[in-house]
C-alpha cells in the first residue's frame, strides 16, 4: 500500500481502475495519482516535477510529490474601485480578514482587520492586541481571524462565500511598541495561525516585496485599496464589508496637517481625505494594498497598515471625516519582524517534534534543566521543560510559572503585567491602597494600585489622589 499524497499547495487526484477514490488515505498498488497546484500556487521554476504517478508493488509512488509555489496579489474580478466607501464584495479585497476578540460575555465581537501574506501568516495592527491596563499583549486564545467575511457579524448566517475561522498560534510584535506612550511607533503584528487557510477565488495573499533601506519612504499621491467594517458617517460601524481607494501622503506632509499637540511617528503615513472617503475605528489592522502593473497584470502588494489618527488643525469635532488624519504603518520599516517571524514559524509547522518560544512583552522563558535564557523567536525541541519569569518591575499573571512542549506546548503562555514605579520625594508622605488594603508605596505596585498623597511637615500643598 503507498501513504497517503497530500499538501496545502497541491490538488490530488487519484484513480483505482478507473474510478476515482481518496488519496488521502493508503491506496493499492496500480493507483495512479495526478498532482496539480492548488489556488494560488504554481509550478516550481526550473526544477524537475512529476505530476504523474504511480504506486508500485513495493509501496511506493514511482516519484515523490512536488510542493506549489505560492502566488500572491491577483484578483478576479476586474471592476474598479470607488473613489469613495462603498460596500464591495470579499473578491475584490480577497487578502482582507476580519480580527475577532471574545467578550465578557463569551461571544465574538469584530475589532480589527487584518491582511493576507501566507496561508498561516496575518499582518495587522499591534493595538488590536493590546492591554492599556497591563502595558502588553492579550492571550491569543482572546481572538479568532475569519478569511472569507462580508458581514461584520460573526454569527451572521447568510454569508455569501465560504467563511473559513482560523485560531492564533502566537503574536509577534515590534519590541518598541508600547501604545499610545510612543505615538504608536512599531504599530504591526505578525499572526501566526495554527491551521493553515486554503486558497480559494475570494481568499487570496497580497504580495510583499521588500525594498532597500534607502528606498523604504512611501511618497505622496500613491493610489492604495483599503477595505474593513469601520464607521461610516452614520456614525456607526459598518455591517458589511467596504472598501475605498486613497492617496497616500508622506510622513512630513501628514505632520503638517495635525495639531503641534499631536505626533506622527517616522515609520508613518498618512493618506488624502475628503468627504465620505476615509477610514475610522473598526479599519485598524486593514491593510493599504497598491495596484502594482506586471507584464499584463496587476498585483495587490501590501504597503501600509492602519494605525491611529488625529483630528487636524482647527477641527473641533473629533471623528473620522474629511478633516481627521488616519495613519498607515509603513510596513518596509519591519522587514525584520515579518522575516524572521515566517521563518521560524515555518521551520515548526515543517517540524512537529517541537516549539517555537513567544515573543511576549516582559516575559522570559529558561531552561528548567540548563537555565539558560530561551531568545523569542528560536525553535525548541520538544519535551522541553521551561520556565516563565518576568523582566524587572513587571509581575507574572497567573498561577502557573512552568510549561512543556510536547510537540505543541501544553498550556497557553501567561503574561507580564507591567508595575507602576515606587513613589518617593523628601516633602511628601504617600499611602497606597489596592483593594482597600495598605500596600507599600516604596517598591512597585499593580495597576489599580491607588496612592494618596500628602506634604510633609512644613510643606503645603492640598490633598489629591492618583489612579495607578
Amino acid at each position: 500500500m503507498c501513504p497517503p499524497i497530500v499538501g496545502h499547495t497541491i490538488k490530488v487526484n487519484c484513480n483505482f481502475k478507473g474510478k476515482g477514490i481518496s488519496c488521502d488515505e493508503y491506496v493499492e498498488p496500480g493507483t495512479t495519482a495526478k498532482i496539480t497546484c492548488a489556488v494560488m500556487y504554481e509550478l516550481p521554476q526550473n526544477t524537475l516535477v512529476h505530476e504523474d504517478l504511480i504506486c508500485q508493488l513495493d509501496g511506493n509512488w514511482d516519484y515523490s510529490a512536488f510542493t506549489c509555489e505560492q502566488t500572491c496579489g491577483t484578483i478576479e474580478t476586474k471592476t474598479a474601485f470607488s473613489l469613495k466607501s462603498q460596500i464591495t464584495k470579499i473578491h475584490k479585497v480577497p487578502w482582507h480578514t476580519a480580527i475577532y476578540w471574545k467578550n465578557e460575555t463569551g461571544k465574538f465581537e469584530q475589532l480589527c482587520g487584518g491582511t493576507i501574506i501566507y496561508p498561516n501568516v496575518i499582518i495587522s495592527a499591534a493595538h488590536c492586541f493590546w492591554n492599556t491596563q497591563t502595558s502588553s499583549l492579550n492571550n491569543e486564545s482572546d481572538y479568532i481571524v475569519a478569511a472569507g467575511k462580508f458581514y461584520r457579524d460573526f454569527y451572521a448566517k447568510n454569508e455569501p462565500e465560504n467563511v473559513q475561522i482560523r485560531t492564533i498560534q502566537q503574536i509577534n510584535t515590534a519590541i518598541q511598541f508600547s501604545g499610545s506612550d510612543y505615538d504608536y511607533l512599531g504599530d504591526i503584528a505578525v499572526l501566526l495561525l495554527h491551521d493553515h487557510i486554503e486558497f480559494k477565488s475570494h481568499i487570496r495573499p497580497a504580495c510583499v516585496t521588500w525594498k532597500n533601506y534607502n528606498d523604504r519612504f512611501i511618497s505622496s499621491n500613491v493610489p492604495g485599496i483599503v477595505a474593513g467594517w469601520g464607521i461610516t458617517e452614520s456614525g456607526a460601524n459598518s455591517e458589511e464589508l467596504r472598501s475605498v481607494e486613497l492617496l497616500s501622503l508622506d510622513g512630513e506632509s501628514c505632520k503638517l496637517r495635525v495639531s503641534k499637540f499631536n505626533k506622527i511617528s517616522n515609520d508613518k503615513f498618512c493618506v488624502e481625505t475628503s468627504e465620505g472617503k476615509n477610514v475610522c475605528s473598526g479599519d485598524s489592522g486593514g491593510g493599504f494594498l497598491v495596484p502594482v502593473p506586471i507584464n499584463g497584470t496587476i498585483y495587490y502588494h501590501l504597503w501600509g497598515i492602519v494605525s491611529n489618527g488625529f483630528k487636524n488643525q482647527n477641527d473641533n469635532v473629533h471623528i473620522c471625516n474629511s478633516k481627521f488624519t488616519t495613519n498607515f504603518v509603513n510596513i518596509q520599516y519591519y522587514k525584520d519582524l515579518v522575516t524572521q517571524s515566517v521563518k521560524n514559524f515555518s521551520l515548526v509547522t515543517h517540524n512537529n517534534s517541537g516549539c517555537l518560544i513567544p515573543t511576549k512583552r516582559y516575559l522570559i522563558l529558561t531552561d528548567s534543566q540548563s537555565e539558560t535564557i530561551l531568545e523569542p523567536g528560536t525553535y525548541i525541541k520538544s519535551l522541553t521543560s521551561v520556565k516563565y519569569a518576568c523582566k524587572e518591575n513587571a509581575l507574572l499573571e497567573g498561577e502557573s510559572h512552568t510549561n512543556l512542549c510536547d510537540g505543541n506546548w501544553v498550556q497557553p503562555h501567561p503574561k507580564c503585567i507591567k508595575l507602576c514605579p515606587p513613589i518617593k520625594a523628601f516633602n511628601m508622605n504617600v499611602l497606597c491602597y489596592k483593594k482597600r488594603i495598605g500596600v507599600s508605596c516604596n517598591k512597585p505596585v499593580q495597576p489599580g494600585t491607588v496612592a494618596k498623597i500628602s506634604c510633609a511637615f512644613i510643606w503645603y500643598l492640598e490633598l489629591f489622589e492618583i489612579q495607578m
